[in-house]
């Protein structure tokens, strides 16, 4: 009698693991563009004292047009001329901790010192998601020597 009690459990468990196994998902799937960031198209260049200031402004769309709900990280890549940088390569990642935040950051800044046998560098910036989608390649800004 306690085997077939306990095979019985076992079995119902089984079935209910089965049946909601995919209670995880938040949704349907969607198309990569639909949620993919818009590229970011203002990013902005500066000189501060022997520092290179670049801003931005936050993705407010996806690729398809819609609301993005949240960005986990910015990924700032810098091509150096003046080191004959054949492409453009990261120098870092600037998370934002916008998970569960009501409100979002809408613009943001980084700074940072470049020695000045670099230059001229140019900059660009990708978006990440929570979820690992990679927006293209923001417009590209150059620092002059």
């Amino acid at each position: 009698m306690r085997t077939t009690r306990a095979m019985l459990l076992s079995a119902l468990l089984a079935l209910f693991f089965l049946l909601t196994g995919s209670c995880a998902r938040r949704g349907p799937l969607r198309a990569p563009e639909e949620v993919r960031p818009e590229p970011i198209q203002d990013l902005r260049v500066r000189r501060v004292d022997r520092e290179v200031e670049l801003s931005w402004s936050r993705p407010q769309r996806s690729e398809a047009g819609r609301r993005l709900d949240e960005i986990a990280a910015f990924v700032v890549e810098r091509q150096c001329l003046g080191q004959n940088d054949a492409s453009f390569a990261p120098v870092t990642t600037l998370a934002t901790g916008e998970r569960g935040r009501f409100r979002k950051v809408r613009s943001y800044r980084y700074r940072h010192e470049v020695p000045q046998e670099l230059l001229p560098c140019r900059y660009r910036i990708v978006s990440k998601t929570y979820d690992g989608y990679v927006s293209q390649p923001s417009n590209v800004v150059e620092i002059e020597r």
